[in-house]
């Protein structure tokens, strides 16, 4: 079946396409529908790594909790998506308009549930990365004059993007939650990865060289994480579908599991979405001419999580001979969203001698949640087991905890991020008409983080507890060494592109390249912004006809960091044809 889709997908990216944009303008009234229709196809081109597999699924690792979308997913064919998007702004007198844009496809291969390997698709999985079709913006906007000032107005279901930051995520630009399976679909646009929220959104221009904006949230609406078993999904606890965490750290049965029985798991409650009010900002942006240009913008949002911490409910027990599976088979799980994070924030854009494009920002949250080490959360839990066990397990870091008491999966900290970002565009190249660099570099630092013999943090591949004497005590198969969140996080980003117009008679050819490098220190969940020595590399070359026809093909390889690079084994290709009119 993958053999004939791919096949199927070749010849439908060579295939000829032929439609006419629709502008219609009558008097002071103007519409314009614009049309992209896209055909993408992906594989995936490595075998599975074993430390990234649960043991008691022929593996290596310490956890059956995010290994389901790599045993679903073998080499080949794990996309292949037609999908259109479709534009429509509708303008009076030029002030005064409606934007709406929708989007929809079906991916022959995720839409078919039997198309895994191992577990069939839930719906949660299929509905969301199988076929769709989505209403994204949709608003309403007007440009008024406010005693002599230009004010713009916004009003509906839309993207908004403040701060400087091009490819690091978790600055300033958190305004609009992201849907994380689009940013590797095939086919797929950036834009398509912004999730629109409801909100009402204004700029005002004060005086030529300033102006302030703001916003309110009528809405909250959640990150979208990688469906349970799709090809790149990383979690199987938190993602959508997901309904159980196994225990017993991914041993088999043949295997001495205390203190949990081979298969042990707790069901997961209805998650705790952040309450839709009380999510607002405000900036102001100044031009400063006599500075070359430079424009400085200060930020204040306040906002609730977009991302989920994992927090936890402990059960009870009544009979002390049974009170393991009692305790276990009452407890719950859930997925909470936390309340009222504030962010301070600053930056600049400005011009460099040279030719040099130089940006950059810096934001203070205050009352940022972090993950707490789930095995530490799950010891704690057991706390209340009766004689020595119990005993034992409130050495946990979070200290006992008695029956029907919720566990909360986070602290907050106040956190730092940076972020900067130059950009160079050279002339004649390689042959080239041109080539565009980007660099960007970050880091995170946490204040007030204590120390991992205090209190660990989240981070990916982190499977049983650091402290050693759960694992003397066989409560737990091996001490984790390293893994955990870190105070202080950084790394880069590069990004060239050669463009060659009419290479190929009126057809332009454009090879590109990027690379990702987590430098050093991981940064805590839920916003996983770096995990040290993680690196990914994207080559390749788009063609482009009449700029309406263009067609896409790269290679994209995740390595470093070893099992806590859980992308590590995922290296793909990618082909997409797009037609635009």
């Amino acid at each position: 079946m993958r053999r004939l889709l791919a096949s199927a997908a070749i010849a439908a990216l060579s295939a000829p396409m032929n439609a006419v944009a629709l502008e219609w303008t009558s008097g002071e009234t103007s519409i314009r529908f614009d049309t992209t229709l896209s055909l993408g196809a992906a594989w995936r081109v490595q075998d599975r790594d074993r430390s990234l597999i649960g043991v008691a699924n022929g593996g290596s690792a310490y956890s059956l909790n995010a290994d389901d979308g790599n045993l679903n997913y073998g080499r080949g064919l794990i996309s292949f998506v037609p999908k259109a998007t479709h534009d429509l702004e509708v303008k009076y007198r030029g002030r005064h308009g409606l934007f709406v844009r929708t989007s929809y496809f079906w991916d022959f291969v995720q839409a078919d549930r039997s198309s895994a390997d191992r577990t069939r698709l839930t719906d949660a999985a299929v509905d969301r990365t199988g076929r769709a079709f989505s209403l994204l913006d949709a608003y309403a906007f007007t440009r008024l004059d406010l005693g002599g000032l230009p004010l713009d107005l916004r009003i509906g279901q839309q993207v908004l993007s403040w701060g400087e930051s091009t490819f690091i995520p978790n600055g300033i630009n958190i305004i609009s939650p992201f849907d994380v399976g689009k940013l590797r679909q095939a086919g797929a646009e950036l834009k398509e990865a912004f999730l629109p929220v409801p909100m009402i959104s204004a700029s005002l221009g004060l005086t030529p060289n300033l102006r302030v904006e703001g916003f309110w949230q009528v809405r909250h609406r959640n990150t979208e994480l990688e469906p349970l078993g799709t090809p790149f999904s990383t979690n199987d606890v938190l993602s959508p579908g997901a309904q159980t965490a196994f225990l017993a750290f991914g041993l088999p049965p043949s295997r001495d599991t205390l203190p949990f029985s081979p298969g042990t798991a707790i069901a997961r409650d209805p998650d705790r979405d952040a309450k839709h009010a009380n999510q607002f900002g405000v900036a102001a942006r100044l031009l400063v001419p006599a500075l070359n240009d430079t424009e400085f913008g200060v930020y204040f949002i306040n906002y609730n999580s977009r991302a989920p911490i994992l927090s936890a409910r402990t059960g009870s027990w009544t009979n002390p001979l049974t009170s393991q599976v009692q305790l276990v088979g009452s407890s719950r799980y859930f997925a909470e969203y936390p309340n009222d994070i504030q962010l301070y924030g600053g930056s600049f854009n400005t011009s460099l001698p040279g030719g040099i494009s130089l940006q950059g920002e810096i934001a203070y949250r205050t009352g940022q949640p972090l993950q707490i080490d789930d095995s530490e959360m799950l010891f704690s839990a057991l706390s209340s087991l009766p004689g020595t066990a119990g005993a034992a397990f409130s050495r946990s870091q979070l200290g006992p905890t008695g029956q029907n008491r919720e566990i909360s999966g986070f602290r907050r900290h106040d956190v730092i991020t940076a972020q900067a970002t130059a950009t160079k565009v050279f002339s004649q190249v390689l042959g080239a008409d041109q080539l565009s660099v980007v660099g960007e570099v970050g880091f995170t630092q946490v204040r007030d983080m204590p120390s991992k013999g205090v209190l660990r943090y989240e981070g990916p591949g982190a499977n049983t507890s650091g402290n050693p004497f759960f694992t003397s005590a066989r409560l737990q198969p091996a001490t984790q060494g390293d893994g955990f969140a870190d105070g202080f996080s950084w790394g880069y980003r590069l990004s060239a592109r050669l463009d060659y117009s009419n290479a190929i008679g009126p057809i332009a050819v454009s090879p590109s390249a990027s690379f990702a490098h987590d430098v050093s220190g991981t940064t805590p969940l839920p916003l996983g912004t770096f995990v040290d020595g993680r690196m990914a590399a994207t080559v390749g070359v788009s063609f482009n006809y009449l700029s309406r026809y263009t067609l896409d093909l790269s290679y994209t390889r995740f390595w470093g960091a070893g099992d806590k690079n859980l992308l590590s084994d995922r290296d793909f290709v990618a082909a997409v044809g797009r037609f635009s009119f």
